[in-house]
C-alpha cells in the first residue's frame, strides 16, 4: 500500500510530533513557537526540527531513531543548537555579524530551488524563518 520510504518519513515525523508535545511543560514558559531561550536569544521549535531531521538523517540511516536512543538524541540536538547560538554570539562580540544581501541570497536561491517540490507553496512559511534566523545569527 504504502512505500518503505514513506512509512519511514511518516514514522519519523510521529516520533517528532510525539517529542514536540511531551516538551509542553518546559515549553510552558516560553512562547509557543520558542524551543528555548540561550543568552538572550531564542531557538524556534522549527530551528529544533530541522536539526532533529538533519541529524536524522546523517546518524540513522534507516530514518528513525532507536527508542532506546531517543533522550540522549534530543539531548544531542539540543546541544547543537545551543553551542549554535553561544559560537554566533561570540562572533558578534569579535565585530561579526551576518551580511544582509547574503541572507536574502541565499533564501532566494533556497526558494528557487525548492520551486519544484510541490508542498513548497506550503513549507515554506515555516522553513524560510527558521533558516533566515540561523542565518542571521
Amino acid at each position: 500500500m504504502f512505500s518503505a520510504g514513506f512509512m519511514k518519513f511518516f514514522g519519523a515525523q510521529v516520533a517528532l510530533f510525539v517529542f514536540v508535545f511531551s516538551c509542553s511543560a518546559r515549553a510552558a514558559e516560553l512562547p509557543e513557537d520558542v524551543f528555548a531561550t540561550v543568552d538572550g536569544t531564542d531557538i524556534l521549535w522549527s530551528e529544533y526540527q530541522e536539526e532533529f531531521r538533519k541529524e536524522m538523517r546523517n546518524r540513522f540511516y534507516h530514518g528513525y531513531v532507536p527508542p532506546e536512543e531517543m533522550e540522549a538524541f534530543k539531548q544531542d540536538v539540543s546541544d547543537i543548537l545551543i553551542e549554535e547560538v553561544l559560537l554566533a554570539k561570540e562572533a558578534r562580540d569579535q565585530g561579526f555579524k551576518a551580511d544582509q544581501q547574503s541572507v536574502q541570497d541565499s533564501l532566494t536561491a533556497i526558494d528557487k530551488s525548492n520551486q519544484e517540490h510541490p508542498q513548497w507553496a506550503e513549507l515554506k512559511e515555516f522553513w524560510l524563518p527558521s533558516i533566515q534566523n540561523r542565518l542571521e545569527r
